[in-house]
């Protein structure tokens, strides 16, 4: 597949033009030419012998002009594979002079000179400068043997050896002229089509360049949006306008792919380089299980061509509705970035395409990889930025409500301690003075814990101990609690230690208050992309086959929920020699959705 513009691709439309032949070339004007000289010289030789006062060498005139005739019939019957034959094999043109210096020896000079100079020519034209000069003193060669070996005159003729050496000085001669003269109409016939050839290269160079050009441009216009804008939207209208404006394709549509990459949704569309409409911003496109074509195709490595006829589902027929009511072809380019997908970029291929050429895969992938890194980088910003805002947020309400609330509710449970041991042991008013600094220690106790959900960026491994021990020791203190966290914890995202809290916290909790276990294992294990928090316990288990635990349970339920918030999963399963294994994956970098 290239693409429409007239700057990609427009050079291999056709296949480049080769080398024009030289006069040299087999089946060339010239060497057709010599085919007629041979049959005037035959005429020629027919009527000088008809009129020679020799009665007696008429049969000799008839043998020898019918050996001439025979031959030319032969080479004409050849045409170019003959011609071509004679500049592999030169050998081949031998017999010819031989013949031609036979018919000198036996018929004269004056009768067979015209034919005799057909081979001489011919040697000249077809053959290197070499053998074609040689062709000559081989005819004198050939010549001098039959003289010698006929030992006859020619019949009116002068003598045999005087005439064979002008007859050969005069074809060296014009030979030599002949050769040189095709040589340098050669040399001008290869100039020039070296000359075309690298008009031809240069222009082709040219239009690479031209291409680069553009793809560098396109790439830099998304490149800027890393450094001018912090809206995704504006990433992607850079992103498929360039491609529709600069890389000269028809339409082009992209989408964004969720932290889960289960769907693909926000879709942003431009045709002739401006930004169109035709596609819903809040369409769905399942992946997974749910894909389809496009789907299976955006979950693959490279860009990949899917037909008009090959949509299987309601989502891709939607989506290629876009690229007009005929059949059309689309190319498929996932948007990865540190091999996660973040989203999915559309274009659509030229009439009559068939397969995605490697020029054409390399210019998307490329455009592909530029936008993942724009995409991503902008998408991290925008995080940190709502992070960073959300931390002092945080900070603020957590700190107005020590410094408000909780001094607040800790000077009623001081003043109500007070009270009580002044009031008289054993009296009503003691006991409700008591049971008031209860209620007061718990509020703020619960105060306590808000702060901690709202602020809890000093939660460390020690502090996670520390929790976990007091959940266990406050609902089952006879359980036994073993527990294994890396010292890499403290450093862990904010929303991700918070997670694995909750969840662990959670857990814990079910194993001691439902499941009746006696021991609980807690490991928090650190990859280079993720954290794992696994809870292992000796309980009574979960029921076997119970698909819908997850959704029925209202605890487990909020552990499932607050992982998949932070981009990871949770699974819940039965051990084989009892109890419940709760693995919870979340990856480092929080892809947290409120």
């Amino acid at each position: 597949m290239r693409a429409p513009s007239t700057l990609l691709g427009r050079w291999r439309t056709g296949p480049a033009a080769g080398p024009s032949p030289g006069l040299a070339g087999a089946g060339s004007h010239l060497t057709w030419a010599l085919v007629w000289w041979r049959w005037l010289a035959c005429a020629v030789a027919a009527v000088v012998w008809s009129v020679r006062d020799s009665e007696h060498a008429a049969a000799r005139g008839v043998l020898l002009v019918g050996a001439a005739v025979v031959a030319t019939a032969i080479v004409t019957a050849a045409g170019r594979r003959g011609w071509e034959a004679v500049r592999r094999h030169p050998a081949l043109l031998l017999p010819d002079l031989l013949l031609g210096a036979v018919l000198i020896s036996l018929g004269g000079v004056d009768t067979f000179l015209l034919y005799a100079l057909a081979p001489v020519l011919a040697g000249a034209i077809l053959l290197p400068r070499g053998l074609g000069v040689g062709a000559a003193p081989a005819l004198l060669v050939a010549a001098c043997v039959a003289l010698a070996a006929a030992g006859l005159r020619p019949p009116g003729g002068q003598s045999p050896a005087a005439l064979t050496w002008v007859v050969a000085a005069g074809a060296v001669l014009a030979c030599l002229v002949l050769a040189e003269a095709v040589r340098t109409a050669n040399r001008a016939a290869e100039d020039a089509a070296r000359e075309a050839d690298l008009r031809t290269s240069l222009e082709r160079k040219n239009l690479e360049l031209l291409q680069r050009n553009l793809e560098l441009q396109a790439f830099e216009e998304i490149a800027s949006t890393m450094q001018t804008t912090m809206d995704v939207t504006e990433v992607q209208e850079r992103v498929v306008v360039g491609a529709t404006e600069l890389l000269g394709y028809p339409r082009a549509v992209l989408g964004l792919c969720d932290p889960n990459e289960t769907r693909m949704t926000g879709w942003l569309a431009a045709t002739g380089g401006r930004r169109a409409s035709g596609v819903a911003h809040l369409f769905e496109l399942g992946l997974g299980e749910r894909a389809g074509v496009l789907g299976h195709a955006l979950e693959g490595r490279s860009a990949t061509l899917v037909r008009g006829a090959d949509a299987r589902t309601d989502a891709d027929r939607t989506l290629l509705e876009f690229f007009g009511p005929e059949p059309v072809c689309v190319a498929v380019v996932p948007v990865r970035t540190r091999g996660h997908l973040v989203g999915g970029l559309l274009v659509q291929a030229p009439p009559g395409c068939t397969a995605l050429d490697p020029e054409n895969a390399a210019i998307l992938d490329r455009l592909a990889t530029q936008a993942g890194l724009a995409l991503s980088n902008v998408r991290l910003c925008v995080e940190r930025t709502q992070k960073l805002t959300q931390e002092q947020e945080r900070m603020r309400i957590a700190s107005d409500m020590h410094d408000g609330i909780a001094q607040a509710l800790f000077g009623i449970v001081y003043q109500l301690d007070g009270c009580a041991r002044q009031a008289g042991a054993q009296t009503p008013m003691r006991r409700q003075l008591e049971e008031l600094g209860q209620v007061a220690q718990s509020a703020l106790e619960e105060v306590r814990h808000a702060i901690f959900d709202i602020w809890p960026a000093h939660l460390t491994e020690t502090a996670l101990l520390s929790d976990l021990g007091g959940t266990v020791q406050s609902l089952a203190p006879d359980m036994t609690l073993r527990t294994s966290i890396p010292a890499g914890f403290g450093a862990l995202d904010v929303d991700v230690r918070k997670a694995i809290f909750r969840i662990a916290q959670e857990a814990v909790s079910n194993a001691a208050k439902h499941a009746r276990a006696q021991h609980v294992m807690v490991s928090v294990g650190i990859r280079p992309d993720a954290a794992t928090l696994e809870i292992a316990d000796d309980g009574v288990g979960v029921p076997e086959g119970d698909g819908g635990l997850l959704e029925r349970g209202f605890g487990l339920r909020g552990m499932s929920e607050r992982a998949r918030a932070n981009g990871g999963t949770l699974s819940v399963e039965r051990l084989a020699a009892g109890g419940t294994r709760v693995l919870a994956t979340l990856p480092r970098l929080s892809c947290r959705v409120d």
